[in-house]
């Protein structure tokens, strides 16, 4: 594009040497190669104030000074590399955090989505992550968040299972504790306030059979195992075993309108 320059010879400007360039008609300008060589980064009070003092200390042991102009290409070129840096480690995932790993998933659910309102959360200490609803996280804190045992400085066993970790609540008595995901597979077992997902209750409701059937995949006795949903099938393990395993477990909603429309299969 030309620019029309009141000059002598009434010249019109041109930034680049083309097919349309005369010399007659045209006068090549070199500005934009020059706008790009100066330094973009301006100093502020903070930086001006910044600088004065590393003068003062320099100036002090006898060092040269450190000019404005230097400050500010020094700050400009940090931040060209820091951009770059950015992007490359953006090109291969190396910087994300756990919350960006496509693999996360909640605790309890097995869900790796959150919603608005339905959060996925992380503990500060043990780094296990669950929903809001799923462990009745009724708001999240602006600062760290704790899982219960970790608030309360605990590695309780669960009553369950043998597995260590994981989103437990404490039952009833407050001196037991039960994962989560546990509680809401094995059919006996309930969560006193749902809101809330705590206390886990009525563990003494589960009958001797449960208890003796032998986990087919940790191979480990103790806690109460679930069994396959197809009546043929009587194989038998842990809630976290399964997960562990990667079984099929999912909540099938059969009717959301009845209270007893969610039913979980294995």
């Amino acid at each position: 594009m030309d620019a029309f320059v009141c000059s002598p010879k009434n010249k019109f400007v041109r930034v680049t040497h083309d097919d349309f360039y005369s010399p007659d008609v045209h006068q090549l300008t070199s500005a934009p190669a020059r706008s790009q060589q100066a330094c973009a980064y301006d100093m502020d009070d903070v930086d001006l104030a910044w600088l004065n003092r590393v003068n003062a200390q320099r100036n002090a042991i006898g060092s040269s000074k450190i000019s404005e102009l230097s400050f500010e290409q020094t700050m400009e070129e940090l931040e060209r590399q820091s951009w770059a840096n950015m992007q490359t480690l953006l090109k291969t995932e190396e910087f994300l955090g756990i919350e960006y790993d496509e693999n996360v998933i909640c605790d309890v659910c097995r869900g790796p989505d959150s919603e608005e309102g339905n959060e996925m959360v992380f503990c500060d200490r043990c780094n296990i992550c669950v929903h809001q609803a799923c462990y009745g996280i009724l708001s999240i804190p602006p600062g760290p968040w704790l899982c219960k045992p970790c608030a309360l400085g605990l590695r309780p066993p669960c009553q369950l299972c043998p597995n260590q970790g994981g989103a437990l609540k404490a039952t009833r008595g407050g001196s037991t504790w039960a994962h989560v995901a546990c509680a809401l597979w094995i059919p006996e077992v309930s969560i006193g306030c749902v809101e809330k997902m705590e206390p886990i209750t009525k563990i003494s409701s589960i009958p001797p059979s449960r208890w003796n059937l032998n986990c087919v995949l940790c191979k480990e006795k103790g806690g109460a195992c679930i069994q396959c949903s197809v009546k043929s099938c009587k194989t038998a393990y842990h809630v976290t075993c399964g997960f562990r395993h990667s079984l099929e477990m999912k909540a099938i909603v059969e009717d959301e309108h009845s209270e007893d429309g969610v039913k979980l299969r294995v």
